[in-house]
């Protein structure tokens, strides 16, 4: 056989197996378009893998009946907590990507994967739909707290370590990771005290048990001056470079200058990776409309959330983003996978 006449095969066959690539992405493409527009033609499930009553199922609870009207179909909110959302999450990751079974999911997607040894799902078997909202973490002071002045808390533990004392929601919470990454910015001593939620936390730090705590401002702002004295609990830093718009007379570690540390929590929607990206889209675009309606942004307020609503493309940037953050904090911070 002649070079020319092998040439001319290679040549054929290089044409015959393009063709057939696009003629196969063409199929994907358009079955994952009349897949969209079919959707949704059945229940869809969103996932919360926190209990009734947390923040999480609130905001699902306020979401989708304005996105079941918009889309004309029943969505049914249902809790699977436990395990630190692994449960949740690994049923989820499990589901058929066809969009009907959606997971409303928090920092833990991001440092879960840090956390536990033995973990049957990761960020990649999930595909991002839209950060919903974010939330502040906070520090605040108890009554017994030797000084409330953020300026003056490194030097202040430094001269009495043994009167410095901080409560978490738990190791490896975002309130947790919080402080360990401002401990060495601002030489802080401080003995970490770790609680089964923000609710024990907060009443211990009432009580004059630990002079600190970290958390949220919808868990600990109803409780602000109740105390009594010079120093009632009180509100001291916002764990970010901006102050937050729902607590807007509490500082933030800008106003102090320091600007290259975000520790906000978030809520966001995600669904099985390979879901389609048209029903993606379609889901960002609801779930988006409903977060921008007046009654929500009123009730989001309330809650100190902050609405975020960002495109599929933002969202998994951040979850990327947030991963390597926080992978590098717990290293540093010497905390072992359970």
């Amino acid at each position: 056989m002649s070079k020319f006449r092998s040439a001319r095969i290679l040549k054929s066959l290089s044409w015959l197996m393009w063709t057939a690539a696009v003629s196969i992405f063409a199929s994907f493409s358009i079955a994952g378009q009349a897949a969209a527009q079919e959707f949704p033609s059945k229940v869809i499930k969103l996932i919360v893998p926190y209990p009734p009553g947390s923040t999480s199922d609130i905001l699902a609870r306020l979401l989708t009946p304005i996105v079941s009207k918009s889309l004309n179909q029943t969505i049914v909110v249902e809790n699977r907590a436990g395990a630190s959302t692994n449960i949740g999450a690994e049923y989820v990751a499990r589901s058929a990507p066809d969009g009907y079974t959606l997971l409303m999911q928090a920092p833990n997607h991001v440092t879960n994967q840090f956390m536990f040894a033995e973990l049957r799902w990761k960020p990649g078997d999930f595909a991002a739909i839209t950060q919903l909202a974010r939330y502040s973490n906070v520090l605040f002071a108890g009554p017994s707290a030797p000084t409330v002045d953020f300026k003056q808390l490194g030097q202040a533990s430094r001269a009495n370590p043994d009167g410095f004392s901080y409560g978490t929601p738990g190791v490896g919470s975002l309130s947790h990771l919080a402080m360990e990454m401002i401990k060495p910015r601002i030489g802080l001593q401080a003995t970490h005290v770790v609680f089964t939620g923000p609710t024990p936390m907060i009443t211990s730090v009432m009580g004059g048990h630990v002079e600190y705590g970290v958390t949220n401002p919808a868990n600990f702002m109803g409780n602000v001056g109740k105390s009594g004295g010079a120093h009632s609990i009180r509100p001291i830093v916002v764990f970010g470079s901006q102050r937050d718009p729902t607590v807007p007379d509490v500082p933030s570690l800008g106003d102090y200058g320091i600007s290259d540390i975000e520790a906000h929590g978030w809520l966001g929607l995600l669904a099985p990776a390979a879901t389609p990206a048209p029903i993606i889209s379609r889901l960002q675009q609801e779930f988006v409309k409903a977060l921008e309606a007046s009654e929500t942004q009123s009730k989001l307020k309330s809650m100190y959330l902050q609405p975020v609503g960002s495109t599929p493309e933002e969202f998994a940037e951040f979850i990327e983003s947030e991963s390597a953050k926080w992978g590098k904090t717990i290293k540093a911070a010497g905390i072992e996978k359970q």
